[in-house]
């Protein structure tokens, strides 16, 4: 049985799909959080609209370094890489972006990063990024 569908009935398949898969991408600051112990809802709460961007007056209001340099991270002691709702790039304009930062800079100017939903393309997936850190910023651990 071969039925031709309509276009509006084809476009709502579409729609329902799409959805879909957006709804079971896993967020950034779910990764985050799974990924690195100390980045709790308590430690580091989001605020307000719940962007990843909110993070970061969160982790300073609760005596978290936060700044601007990748020193000391690694994959036994990472840290929450956050990108702002302005970083450009790709970064979502309302919520910002969370990543775990894995290393400092390398020798090919890159961070190793792993992340859900965003720069590396996957969920919890890994990848080496040029990452701006006079944009970005860097909440280490206590």
């Amino acid at each position: 049985m071969n039925k031709k569908l309509s276009t509006s009935t084809a476009m709502f398949a579409l729609l329902i799909m799409a959805g879909t898969s957006t709804a079971q991408a896993e967020s950034c600051v779910t990764a985050v959080r799974a990924l690195v112990s100390w980045a709790t809802v308590k430690n580091i709460p989001t605020t307000g609209n719940g962007g990843a961007y909110t993070m970061k007056a969160s982790a300073q209001k609760n005596g978290y370094t936060v700044n601007g340099s990748a020193a000391k991270c690694s994959d036994s002691k990472p840290c929450v890489l956050i990108y702002p709702t302005n970083y450009g790039s790709g970064i979502d304009k309302t919520y910002g972006h969370a990543a775990v930062l894995r290393s400092d800079k390398n020798s090919k100017g890159t961070y190793a990063l792993t992340d859900s939903n965003g720069v590396c393309g996957g969920t919890r997936a890994s990848c080496n990024k040029s990452v701006d850190l006079k944009k970005a910023s860097v909440i280490h651990p206590k």
